[in-house]
């Protein structure tokens, strides 16, 4: 599949802008995904998490012509999104609060799609009025809300007046932030998020022994190398190893990259400073690593961790509707 195998980077929205790439590749649901394939995407998740809006309600559109329903939506979006490495689901991953997630999510949505949205857009919340939403020009936003007690998400889709909001993008939205949500939940049922890494997806995909998740694994246990020495270690001669990573669209400097952003990722929930972080994970500086994260998710790590604070300011805001309801616990 063609489209499918093009390189995430290729369409990726400037700066992070557009849709995850992981939704939007759900949508599409194309036949050709082999697990080397599934796992190159994940590593272009990780450095330039996005892909255009244009192609994402393209797919929405298309999975409503096609008539895939709700529930084949939500499962396609549950298994891209288990091989995402976008910086903010790695991030979210991380949270203990299901309600910290969403909370987190409407942060980042008023930070990154405000600002995005083909260049234009308010980066304010939606105005209310009467207990309705008062849509104006921008992108279409998530408001959400959650329950007191048992964890109940409540989500309504507010887009631009006369937009056209294909359901399905809707559907493939709710269901990220279930998926999300509920890893929330199981992290704070069971005291520890599971570890992320490149070589961790590349064994759920049964693509461990491929060229490029072993030349992952060298990255992650051993830091930055020149890719003739990284050739060495993998026992095979350096035009070898390029064209293997090649076939897949990638390069050493991807995979060793994407290792660097899934690894500092991990960290921005311990109490290590940035500027430790970046050194620990081979950046040669705040600056750098900054950067990497802008191009992958259009927000910096400072941003990130300051999503987790104005969450535990933003409780007890105004809800809207439930047009969707969904019951995480015990999913």
């Amino acid at each position: 599949m063609s489209q499918s195998k093009a390189g995430i980077g290729k369409e990726a929205g400037a700066g992070g802008g557009g849709a995850p790439a992981a939704l939007v590749l759900a949508l599409e649901s194309g036949a050709g995904w082999t697990g080397e394939s599934r796992f190159a995407s994940s590593v272009e998740s990780a450095i330039r998490g996005h892909l255009s809006f244009d192609r994402y309600f393209a797919a929405g559109r298309r999975a409503t012509l096609r008539g895939a329903g709700e529930g084949a939506i939500e499962e396609a979006t549950w298994d891209w999104m288990a091989t995402s490495l976008h910086p903010l689901h790695g991030f979210l991953l991380g949270l203990d609060d299901p309600r910290g997630v969403l909370d987190c999510l409407n942060a980042y949505n008023v930070r990154d799609l405000g600002n995005s949205w083909e260049g234009e857009g308010s980066s304010e919340p939606r105005r209310r009025r009467g207990g309705e939403a008062e849509c104006d020009d921008g992108p279409p936003r998530w408001i959400l809300s959650s329950g007191s007690g048992e964890f109940r998400l409540y989500a309504c889709r507010v887009s631009p007046d006369g937009f056209d909001d294909p359901v399905g993008c809707q559907r493939a939205s709710l269901a990220s932030i279930q998926f999300l949500a509920e890893g929330a939940r199981r992290h704070r049922d069971s005291g520890a998020a599971p570890p992320r890494s490149l070589s961790s997806i590349a064994l759920h995909l049964g693509a461990e022994r491929s060229a490029a998740a072993e030349a992952a694994h060298v990255f992650e246990r051993e830091g930055a190398m020149p890719i003739e020495e990284l050739s060495k270690r993998l026992g095979c001669e350096k035009r070898t190893l390029e064209r293997e990573l090649q076939a897949v669209g990638l390069t050493a400097g991807k995979l060793r990259l994407a290792s660097m952003l899934v690894g500092a990722t991990s960290q921005l929930h311990s109490s290590a400073t940035l500027t430790q972080i970046a050194a620990d994970q081979g950046f040669s500086d705040l600056a750098h690593m900054t950067r990497a994260f802008k191009s992958a998710c259009g927000m910096a790590p400072s941003a990130l961790r300051g999503a987790r604070a104005e969450a535990g300011a933003s409780r007890g805001a105004p809800t809207a509707g439930p047009a969707h309801d969904a019951r995480l616990a015990g999913r």
